[in-house]
């Protein structure tokens, strides 16, 4: 029966080592095999993101990034045929074309360019050309990254503008709320103050109409006349 010896620990908690004894060790043994199996290699694995990538961008209906396209003159581009070999002037390789079309931070940008470095960081790694392989690796893992961090910073956008667009709609909603006793409350300050009160006068005459405190309806009269003088 395999045990738990600690190996390390702290106020924190504690690390394990699992130890395998008698029989289970070809339990162990078999285990070891069986996830060694499940395993992408790394050649694997950077063949599967260079896949995934050109999955990307054909489903936005984009051509496959090292696919040969014909561009017309309006910019559109058609399959060219596997069989064609005879060059043409309008020719192009697909993640050049994609890259002349697109913005340079848009999600298809990166795409073909993690698609490029996927195909490269593998190139290198068969060859085992080791001195152009972690660059190539680095760039792959960098623009992987940005891709991540660019789409969570949009829905993160997206999801502020929805707020600050509530946040809008309830202000407005709140100002067309008070808008009909507001001008209601003006003008019975206006009533007042044409006949000869002062403002403190008028205010605490509106009160006694039930259209707010004294203090509420000066501080409204004189913030309303002081942003009319100053436009």
């Amino acid at each position: 029966m395999n045990r738990a010896k600690i190996i390390a620990e702290d106020a924190l908690g504690a690390v394990f080592r699992e130890i395998w004894s008698g029989e289970d060790l070809h339990d162990y043994s078999e285990t070891r095999k069986r996830e060694q199996a499940e395993a992408l290699t790394a050649e694997q694995l950077l063949g599967a993101i260079e896949v995934w990538a050109s999955g990307q961008l054909e489903s936005k209906g984009w051509p496959s990034p090292f696919e040969i396209v014909e561009v017309g003159a309006d910019r559109s581009w058609s399959h060219r045929p596997r069989e064609e070999t005879k060059p043409v002037k309008n020719a192009a390789v697909g993640h050049a074309f994609i890259l002349e079309e697109v913005g340079a931070l848009s999600d298809e940008a990166f795409l073909c360019r993690i698609a490029k470095h996927s195909r490269w960081t593998k190139d290198y790694l068969v060859k085992g050309n080791t001195e152009r392989l972690l660059p190539a690796a680095l760039q792959l893992g960098s623009q992987l990254k940005e891709l991540e961090l660019r789409r969570r910073g949009l829905k993160l956008a997206e999801r502020g503008n929805k707020v600050a667009g509530g946040a809008r709609n309830s202000a407005q909603q709140t100002n067309q709320r008070h808008q009909k006793p507001r001008a209601e409350r003006f003008a019975r300050m206006k009533y007042y103050l044409d006949r000869g009160l002062k403002v403190t006068e008028a205010a605490r005459a509106c009160a006694k109409e039930g259209l707010g405190s004294k203090s509420a309806i000066m501080r409204q009269w004189y913030r309303v006349r002081t942003k009319n003088r100053d436009t």
